[in-house]
């Protein structure tokens, strides 16, 4: 009796390890929070996240990183924005020396009720260490800079109401998707 009961609990165990669903549990390791990110699996985290909040939060623009500033490319130059950091010298130190990816969410100024829209630097690195130290060295810019595993939070505007709590937890279901189960 008690081998059987064993058995069962080993297979109920094994069970809940296998996934099948969309979080990507039964599609292998997943780069995120417990491990070290090579180039290649820092940029695939990068673009799952992209996908991500494109799909989560679509009335915002999203920014890449280049020369120094935010850049979103508009082939119908339909959409306004601001193209300054956060925290622009703490992060051109680490955006410039390749050590970190970035996705800037932006407010489109064209649109109504835009201020209400939480603007965020995005920043993704390698390890949660990397994140930590880039998180203490915005700070020190009197950024607002919130850590969470790899991922860095810079605060450029919070937004505020619905959207700006909807917007949060669209970024907090986000992040959570790019992780290591």
């Amino acid at each position: 009796m008690a081998r059987a009961v064993l058995l069962m609990c080993a297979a109920a165990l094994a069970l809940a390890g296998c996934g099948g669903g969309d979080d990507g549990a039964g599609s292998g390791p997943r780069p995120g929070v417990s491990a070290t990110l090579d180039p290649d699996n820092l940029a695939l985290v990068h673009d799952e996240l992209y996908v991500c909040l494109q799909r989560e939060v679509p009335d915002a623009l999203l920014a890449s990183y280049l020369g120094g500033q935010a850049s979103i490319s508009d082939s119908y130059g339909r959409a306004d924005f601001d193209a300054r950091l956060a925290a622009p010298e703490a992060e051109v130190a680490l955006l410039g020396g390749n050590r970190a990816e970035f996705i800037g969410v932006r407010a489109n100024t064209r649109r109504p009720g835009f201020r209400a829209q939480p603007e965020w630097d995005i920043l993704i690195f390698p390890a949660s260490a990397d994140a930590e130290r880039a998180a203490a060295s915005i700070a020190q810019q009197q950024g607002r800079a919130d850590q969470d595993g790899i991922f860095v939070r810079v605060t450029k505007r919070a937004g505020r109401g619905d959207r700006a709590r909807a917007a949060e937890a669209a970024l907090t279901r986000c992040l959570n998707l790019s992780r290591r189960p």
